[in-house]
């Protein structure tokens, strides 16, 4: 059973894992009237069970900074989800920075495993991830960065004008890691993208399958 984003949200806020301001509804004026006390510029997606890569399919809008663009799109997006099970449409600050991933999968052998890589729309392209099994704590989470093409960003110098915070990353993986171990009816959990800067990382997207009751 995939969680919805409130369920999502509530689980992750319990275990201290950050994530942007946000607001969730089926009502456009609802959306937009919660929009204005979200900092600018916006990201607005398509909350949905049956919307997985939802940046290819289009149903995500980046760099909204006018209400009316923002209504048009919530129309554009209420069009698409036609024959999709929906929780909501959402509307968040958005965030700059590299984009990681943090993912997790209940193992038959090994019980609860841990991911971490660079992140985004080009997941599947790199490949390149750090493999553990739970409980993860702070020594073996920056190892496990160290073992990445993303550890680049997490450098004093960065990468091509981009820094990551390690602090904020290990800070992450060792909360999720927590979740996964106290929360063993968890199946997949994928954290994609994890946006972080030199400022801090936040979860920008989650989807968590636990296993039914």
């Amino acid at each position: 059973m995939l969680l919805n984003v409130v369920d999502s949200t509530r689980l992750l806020d319990k275990y201290g894992i950050p994530l942007p301001q946000w607001f969730c509804s089926n009502d456009r004026q609802e959306l937009l009237d919660a929009a204005r006390i979200l900092r600018k510029p916006w990201a607005l997606k398509l909350a949905s069970p049956d919307a997985t890569h939802k940046t290819e399919k289009g149903l995500v809008f980046l760099n909204v900074r006018d209400e009316k663009v923002l209504a048009s799109h919530f129309d554009e997006l209420q069009r698409k989800a036609a024959g999709l099970k929906v929780d909501c449409t959402l509307v968040q600050e958005q965030l700059y920075g590299t984009e990681f991933i943090v993912g997790g999968k209940k193992d038959a052998s090994f019980g609860q495993t841990l991911l971490f890589g660079l992140g985004g729309t080009l997941t599947e392209l790199y490949k390149d991830f750090a493999l553990r099994v739970t409980p993860v704590d702070e020594l073996e989470a920056k190892k496990m960065i160290a073992e990445t093409k993303a550890a680049v960003f997490t450098k004093p110098e960065g990468f091509r004008g981009k820094k990551a915070s390690e602090k904020a990353l290990v800070d992450i993986i060792v909360k999720t890691s927590r979740l996964l171990e106290e929360n063993p009816r968890i199946t997949e959990l994928d954290f994609n993208p994890v946006i972080a800067n030199e400022q801090g990382a936040w979860v920008a997207d989650a989807r968590i399958v636990v296993e039914n009751a």
